[in-house]
């Protein structure tokens, strides 16, 4: 179709679960207590959700 970015629709295909497949809750809480990171305020976002939001936007 012409007009239309070649990548179009490609966020169509790509989930979240395909990311946890290969990124497991697991191994992400594994490295965030390697690192020492925690979740030290109430109400902020989880440390393990900031995590698969940044490798999502480097999707």
């Amino acid at each position: 179709m012409r007009g239309v970015h070649p990548w179009s629709g490609v966020s169509e295909r790509v989930r979240l679960g395909l990311i946890t497949q290969w990124v497991t809750p697991e191994l992400v809480g594994e490295v965030l207590s390697e690192c020492r990171k925690r979740d030290r305020r109430p109400g902020a976002l989880p440390a393990g959700f900031m995590v698969y939001f940044t490798l999502a936007l480097a999707l």
